[in-house]
């Protein structure tokens, strides 16, 4: 399982859960390493790792149960977390509160069967501090903490899931007589493209286009089914630019946009 979504974020949502959902706003954007405390850390593997978008730079404790805790400055409106983490097996509880000191569960524990990005999702909250603790060590890449964005159109039939879009880079080898060897992995992810269709103006220049702008240079968690599809969940980014065309079939126009993608995600 890789996506926890509460029944009062349900009940709080615009719109259902059909609705592709994207993690990209983050009140952990910009903070420094201060802002953060851990119960340990390795030498190179610091705590301030998951403060940015990379997956390179990581946070790990040196043993047992553990927790990285932010401190966001003020109380933030949040009714998201996406992490990506290499936590197979291990129990990840996000927590919140605004004295650090009393902590309440966010959604509540997870404990991941792979390395995929991890998504929960709970009625929006306000807090200052957020902590993530883990049953035992474990590499935290990534913390996203904010305000999801929920698309105004659902995905229709010939969507391909970003999960399921394995993109496999490989080197073969072969005897001089063209007999197959072995064939190699060298790199690994998934590539896809999403269509979104009918969308209102008004709707996409205040909503979708600060997105556009995201993607320009930081990846995100997309989730483009949490009710048919729970475990469908990756940490992207934009391949390509992203350009939307005025459709002007209806009364007030409509826009259409395509975005390619490329990013982590789901089981080899």
């Amino acid at each position: 399982m890789t996506s926890i979504v509460t029944a009062a974020y349900t009940a709080a949502a615009t719109y259902p859960l059909n609705h592709a959902r994207v993690g990209y706003q983050s009140w952990t954007s910009g903070l420094s390493a201060s802002s953060v405390a851990v119960s340990s850390e390795l030498a190179d593997k610091p705590r301030d790792g998951p403060l940015r978008a990379d997956t390179v730079d990581k946070w790990k404790a040196v043993s047992g149960a553990s927790t990285w805790r932010v401190d966001l400055g003020v109380a933030r409106s949040v009714d998201y977390v996406g992490m990506v983490a290499d936590a197979a097996g291990v129990q990840i509880t996000v927590a919140y509160s605004n004295d650090d000191v009393a902590y309440t569960t966010f959604a509540t524990a997870v404990t991941p069967t792979d390395g995929a990005p991890i998504l929960l999702l709970d009625a929006a909250v306000s807090a200052r501090y957020w902590r993530v603790s883990v049953a035992s060590p474990v590499d935290l890449a990534c913390v996203y903490i904010g305000q999801v964005l929920e698309m105004q159109r659902p995905f229709f039939d010939g969507f391909s899931p970003l999960s399921l879009s394995r993109n496999t880079d490989t080197t073969s080898s072969m005897t001089r007589g063209g007999q197959f060897i072995g064939q190699d992995i060298i790199k690994r992810g998934v590539s896809g493209s999403i269509e979104l269709n009918n969308l209102k103006p008004g709707w996409y220049r205040a909503n979708f286009d600060p997105l556009v702008r995201h993607l320009r240079t930081l990846p995100v968690f997309f989730a483009w089914n949490l009710k048919r599809a729970p475990d469908d969940i990756n940490f992207c980014w934009s391949s390509d630019p992203i350009k939307p065309a005025m459709v002007a079939q209806t009364e007030g126009g409509r826009m259409s946009v395509s975005v390619a993608l490329r990013g982590i995600g789901g089981a080899d």
